[in-house]
């Protein structure tokens, strides 16, 4: 499965630290490290005929990170689609570390818009890593005030990036996941479910407003370590291949 993108770390300091194939990366991200503004009109949207076309969008979960190649959510609800849409084609255009902000900057650029305008259906996941820096290990024991600004910067770029893709998109579906607590833990009681609930709470109301579909995941994995990859954070197989049913009930 072929992308159009390279994935390389991403630094919160550096939004866009990913390399289109299509020749248009150097001039977004040129030696200077500046990234270049993007025209003010974008171009028009060109379907291919024949295809469906799947883009997925956002962080390290979209990009399948702690199961084996091609073992992640996006493949395999992929692998299901090959075989039920004819010229099916995906693009993986997801970033491991991106944060909402990095994402919102992605799509600020006209060929990542062009994507989203031709896509047939659109999967989606971030704001992990918008909590998870600021909180900087357990959720439960970041500081209120840091979490509460980081769920606000959180909140205003994914109205944002919705808004965006409906615009570019009015009618393919929109599959968003939520988020799980990777670090439930009994030391920890119920804090950091806690916290994870009330962002759900959030990124759903602003979903509902855009018509995409949330899609829960907490419970696939709260109390549930044996569906988490060796790193602790990220699911393995078996828990990717439950998110890609998740994904394919919400369809």
């Amino acid at each position: 499965m072929k992308s159009f993108w390279r994935v390389v770390p991403l630094v919160l300091s550096v939004p866009l630290a990913a390399i289109l194939a299509w020749g248009f990366a150097e001039a977004l991200v040129p030696a200077g490290g500046a990234a270049v503004p993007p025209p003010a009109t974008p171009p028009a949207i060109v379907r291919r005929g024949g295809q469906y076309l799947t883009l997925a969008l956002g962080d390290s979960l979209t990009r399948g990170t702690g199961a084996a190649s091609g073992s992640g959510y996006v493949d395999v609800v992929a692998e299901a689609l090959r075989k039920e849409k004819a010229g099916f084609r995906l693009e993986n255009l997801a970033i491991e570390g991106l944060e909402s902000r990095g994402l919102r900057d992605l799509l600020s650029h006209p060929e990542a818009q062009a994507l989203a305008g031709s896509a047939d259906a659109i999967l989606l996941s971030i704001g992990g890593n918008d909590l998870s820096h600021a909180a900087g290990g357990a959720f439960a024991a970041a500081p209120i005030e840091r979490l509460a600004e980081a769920r606000k910067g959180f909140e205003t770029n994914l109205e944002a990036i919705l808004a965006l893709l409906r615009a570019r998109n009015p009618s393919a579906p929109i599959l968003m996941l939520l988020l799980y607590n990777p670090f439930g833990s009994p030391d920890l009681g119920n804090a950091g479910s806690s916290v994870i609930a009330d962002w759900n709470a959030s990124a759903q109301k602003i979903a509902l407003v855009h018509g995409v579909r949330a899609v829960p995941t907490f419970d696939i994995f709260e109390h549930h370590a044996d569906r988490l990859s060796s790193d602790r954070f990220h699911p393995n197989e078996a828990g990717y291949r439950l998110i890609a049913g998740r994904i394919r009930e919400a369809w």
